[in-house]
């Protein structure tokens, strides 16, 4: 298994951040990637249910809620069925989490842990430059996932983001 943590400086107070992210079934209000959302398992927000993700581009996943705590501010969840495509993983299990920083900023903090299906090394750095974005998502799919979701989420709280 691998992982990865990313995390979005935003310019907004936790409680607000939380607002956006909070509703298990309301990606498509900060992912305009996915074309459509909607719980076919379960009650949303509820430990359990399974959403389904419709992307533009034709993928399907359906994804389980497997902890969901609105005091932490905290959302987890698997990817438990793809349709319609490919993903360059196995066994995907994230975390998505608000933490504050102070009274007006927040971070969102992405991660994640998994199995490649795709093999090859990549090499450790602290600076994610755009270059280096731009070669992990040629090579490794999984990343835009991270790249787009972070820069659809600045763009719905009107951040700049900080990758």
């Amino acid at each position: 298994m691998v992982g990865s943590r990313k995390k979005l400086e935003l310019n907004i107070p936790a409680t607000e951040a939380w607002e956006l992210i909070k509703d298990y079934n309301g990606m498509t209000k900060w992912r305009p990637t996915v074309a459509k959302s909607e719980i076919i398992e379960g009650v949303d927000n509820s430990i359990g249910c399974v959403r389904k993700l419709t992307f533009l581009n034709g993928p399907i996943l359906y994804e389980k809620l497997l902890d969901y705590d609105s005091s932490k501010m905290m959302i987890v969840y698997d990817i438990h069925k793809i349709e319609n495509g490919s993903f360059p993983v196995s066994s995907y299990k994230a975390t998505l989490q608000i933490e504050s920083f102070d009274s007006n900023k927040s971070v969102l903090v992405w991660k994640s842990k998994f199995k490649r299906t795709i093999r090859a090394r990549i090499p450790v750095q602290k600076e994610m430059t755009k270059k280096r974005w731009t070669w992990l998502i040629k090579i490794f799919p999984i990343y835009k996932i991270y790249f787009h979701g972070y820069l659809s989420y600045a763009r719905a709280t009107r951040n700049s983001y900080i990758l």
